[in-house]
């Protein structure tokens, strides 16, 4: 032993809300080699000012609060300092991750305040993420998917209709198949349902103010089908028909029929609010089996 240190601070857990410091002289070696060093102490990390249990704890309540400031305030700490352990534990979860197959990938950005955006490549079989890119573009798709060590192993991708991403995938990912996750499908669909409906409002007036009947009703399965045997109209032809070109049919099971959806045949509304969506439901009914 070389000398010891002057006294350190370690904030530590709390003693009956009180706040509770680990105070020592950290001894120092001297190496032919490589000079004077501290020896490193088994209760923090390098260049830390908290105790590996204050650190865990801390980053416990982030997770519930999924706030910096609102854990500093429950800590009593400051912001500078929660973001501080904040990165050392993700420095320590890198260290210690293994990244071998990967069979399933899912690639989506981020924004913020619609700004900045971020590109996030996450494991969807393991359910954690993998790397984050500043960007959205295909420069920040390829520097995310370069972490991977076997990428040509990946099965599918899981992403949205970026052309960005997609281009990144087929180059980078060898025979990957890219597959398009069902929140932007859903979304593009109900686009292109509420499109039809504002053409054909003008010559159906039943389906005046049904807007939310179609967009969040999964009762009106039997008259989008209609809709789609009959054809339709407006800026949602395309985007419908290519949906249901990209998109496999589902199967009904052995002992699944499929029915369409009467109104008559399901609970008596009560409230003033359920009358009226009852009521736009028959419309809506009346007019899908009347023949449009």
């Amino acid at each position: 032993m070389y000398d010891q240190s002057d006294e350190r601070w370690w904030r530590h857990l709390n003693t009956m809300e009180h706040s509770t410091f680990v105070i020592a002289r950290i001894p120092r070696s001297n190496c032919p080699t490589h000079g004077i060093k501290q020896v490193d102490v088994p209760w923090a990390g390098p260049k830390s000012r908290f105790t590996f249990g204050m650190e865990e704890w801390a980053i416990e309540v982030l997770q519930l609060t999924k706030s910096q400031a609102r854990t500093a305030r429950l800590l009593r700490l400051s912001a500078g300092q929660v973001h501080d352990i904040m990165h050392r534990a993700v420095k320590r979860g890198l260290e210690r991750r293994k990244l071998d197959v990967i069979p399933h990938l899912g690639i989506d950005e981020k924004s913020f305040q619609r700004r900045d955006f971020a590109t996030i490549l996450c494991d969807l079989t393991g359910k954690r993420v993998l790397e984050v890119e500043r960007g959205h573009k295909e420069e920040s798709a390829r520097k995310a998917f370069a972490v991977l060590p076997y990428r040509g192993m990946v099965k599918t991708v899981c992403m949205d209709m970026s052309e960005a991403y997609k281009k990144a995938a087929s180059s980078g990912m060898g025979v990957a198949e890219i597959v398009h996750d069902r929140f932007h499908v859903a979304a593009l669909l109900s686009q292109a349902v509420d499109e039809t409906r504002r053409a054909e409002v003008k010559k159906r007036p039943e389906l005046k103010e049904s807007r939310y009947v179609w967009l969040k009703s999964l009762r009106v399965q039997a008259g989008l089908q209609v809709v789609l045997r009959t054809g339709i109209t407006g800026r949602g032809n395309g985007i419908l028909h290519r949906l249901v070109r990209r998109s496999p049919e589902k199967k009904p099971a052995a002992n699944e029929e499929m029915r369409p959806y009467a109104p008559h045949q399901h609970q008596r509304p009560t409230s003033g609010r359920q009358v009226e969506t009852h009521q736009r439901l028959r419309r809506v009914h009346q007019c899908i089996h009347s023949g449009a």
